[in-house]
């Protein structure tokens, strides 16, 4: 499990990035003209590297939870075992 959360960190690291570059190349450029719905869906897909990888970040923790959980009862199950 600790490769999993290895490896969900730096796909959602990847993802930050990319969108940070998305942000830098879109900085000289105009405006969007969408209205409504359009427009929704223009951020939402602009942002979606950004909202993966929160997604991501969200199950590396939750996997880091459940790891440090399985850790405390093998230590707690093996006090007396001596």
């Amino acid at each position: 499990m600790k490769k999993a959360r290895l490896i969900l960190n730096i796909i959602a690291l990847l993802l930050i990035v990319f969108q940070l570059l998305g942000y830098l190349g879109n900085m000289g450029k105009s405006p969007t003209i969408a209205k409504g719905v359009d427009l929704v869906a223009f951020y939402v897909g602009f942002n979606l590297p950004a909202i993966l990888a929160l997604i991501l970040f969200l199950v590396s923790l939750y996997l880091r939870r459940r790891l440090k959980k399985k850790e405390m009862s093998t230590i707690v199950d093996s006090i007396g075992k001596s």
